[in-house]
């Protein structure tokens, strides 16, 4: 039996400045760029604010466990961070 092999989509969580507007497409034509077409975000989620530990660390585990469904690998909300 062949195993599919693990594949990741990348996702960006955007925080934007306030008074600020930007659209999905802007920052994916910005990170596509800049970046390698495999690590260019396949989907932008805009959020409030990133969740971070008491020294100001993003908590990526919790992000990661948001955002990743359990037996397929693409990015999924799990839950709503206000944005």
């Amino acid at each position: 039996m062949r195993r599919r092999p693990l594949v990741q989509q990348p996702l960006a969580l955007v925080v934007v400045a306030p008074g600020s507007e930007l659209t999905e497409g802007e920052v994916i034509e910005f990170c596509r760029s800049r970046l390698a077409g495999f690590k260019t975000p396949r989907k932008v989620i805009f959020v409030d604010e990133l969740p971070r530990t008491p020294t100001g660390k993003i908590l990526k585990k919790e992000l990661r466990a948001r955002y990743v469904a359990g037996g397929d690998s693409s990015p999924v909300e799990r839950n709503e961070l206000g944005g």
